[in-house]
């Protein structure tokens, strides 16, 4: 994990994005937890993979499953993939990953489900709540700031510049 911390965060660099990482201490290192954010842009994967303090799985669309080489890692990997259209695919998968919690897995997931268009936080969907309900573990908030900034929904670019990832205390389901 540490390695592949620091090859993130070497890449993040080197695009010109500076992270500062605040409450890293409030995430438990050990124990089921859902870590739920709020997702701004792509960059926000490679952010987070360089900022979250211990392993982590996630739960994602079915865009980033189409995403080239990104979609096969993650389905490699065991990460969850939820069909937002195929209610009882995403069911199933939520209570996958909610086993997988109470197992004292780490389980990262977007409410919103995608990125917005404008920074501004979507609508939440109820997925990654019964998720949590479910998996009777707390919750942590990861609340990126900037991201939106640094790659808009729709930008193939990375602009220079700060982001912040902050960690709140966790939150009993």
């Amino acid at each position: 994990l540490l390695a592949l911390r620091e090859r993130f965060g070497r890449t993040i660099e080197r695009l010109g994005v500076r992270i500062e990482v605040l409450g890293a201490e409030r995430v438990p290192r050990v124990g089921g937890l859902v870590l739920m954010w709020n997702q701004e842009t792509h960059l926000d994967h490679l952010v987070l993979a360089a900022s979250i303090p211990r392993p982590f799985l996630s739960l994602y669309n079915n865009e980033v499953a189409r995403t080239p080489f990104y979609g096969a890692y993650m389905r490699a990997a065991g990460h969850f993939h939820v069909d937002r259209n195929d209610e009882p695919q995403w069911r199933a998968s939520i209570a996958r990953a909610a086993a997988e919690i109470r197992a004292g897995r780490c389980v990262l997931v977007s409410p919103e489900g995608t990125r917005s268009r404008d920074g501004r936080l979507l609508p939440m969907k109820r997925g990654a709540f019964l998720m949590a309900v479910d998996s009777q573990q707390p919750i942590v908030c990861a609340t990126v700031i900037g991201g939106h900034s640094r790659m808009p929904r729709g930008s193939p670019v990375v602009r220079a510049g700060p982001m912040r990832i902050v960690f709140s205390d966790p939150i009993s389901t």
